[in-house]
């Protein structure tokens, strides 16, 4: 990143947790959920809008017109608790049905089930942690101009009432503080009620998000 940047930038490492469930994209149009889909193969995924309003903490009006906003789309995660994850095998055992092998796999099947009302018992839940693109009333793309930096976007997400990780989230100046929170959090991760694959470092900074681009298949 530092051959990427001009010498002496300053440089910010936004930190926050790599869940382990099913990755979503929601679309909201003059403050309305209208889509929802799964990654897919990152370029076109299922639709599941039905489904995905089923997800008690997928709020299905949202006030992002007050801030000038006529079309977002966000980026999360679904996931299932690891309490909830229990119950439901137990459930299941109660019923004689087979158990579940692991709540990322519940939770992206739960995404695709057929019967709304269904999913809606897998007490399934939402992260949001990004914002795709986000388009003014002129139709002009404002992700840059709007925020500062990813730790700016998590904060403002929390505030419209959408769940974002928060005390496992961290900013810092340097590698090492990087280095120290992650280790920090291979001491919790067992004691998490989530399931995570690790923690995702990003540059916190938008505009040098920008600047550093990506490759052909991901992010720098």
């Amino acid at each position: 990143l530092r051959k990427l940047v001009a010498e002496g930038e300053e440089i910010e490492y936004s930190i926050e947790p790599k869940f382990d469930g099913s990755s979503i994209a929601l679309l909201y149009e003059n403050d309305v959920l209208v889509r929802a889909a799964t990654r897919g193969d990152g370029t076109e995924g299922e639709d599941i809008t039905l489904n995905a309003k089923m997800i008690s903490n997928i709020p299905q009006k949202v006030n992002f017109s007050q801030f000038g906003i006529s079309k977002i789309e966000l980026r999360g995660e679904v996931v299932i608790e690891h309490g909830v994850f229990k119950k439901l095998n137990e459930d299941r055992e109660k019923e004689d049905l087979k158990t579940f092998e692991n709540s990322r796999n519940t939770a992206s099947g739960s995404l695709r089930m057929k019967d709304p009302n269904e999913v809606a018992k897998r007490g399934l839940e939402a992260f949001i942690y990004q914002v795709g693109y986000l388009i003014d009333m002129d139709g002009n793309d404002i992700l840059s101009s709007k925020f500062k930096g990813q730790s700016d976007i998590l904060a403002w997400l929390g505030n419209l009432g959408f769940q974002i990780p928060k005390d496992e989230t961290a900013v810092f100046d340097t590698v090492q503080e990087v280095i120290d929170f992650c280790f920090g959090w291979q001491e919790k991760r067992d004691n998490y009620n989530y399931e995570i694959d690790g923690m995702v470092i990003k540059l916190n900074d938008i505009r040098l998000q920008n600047l550093v681009g990506h490759t052909a298949h991901h992010p720098r």
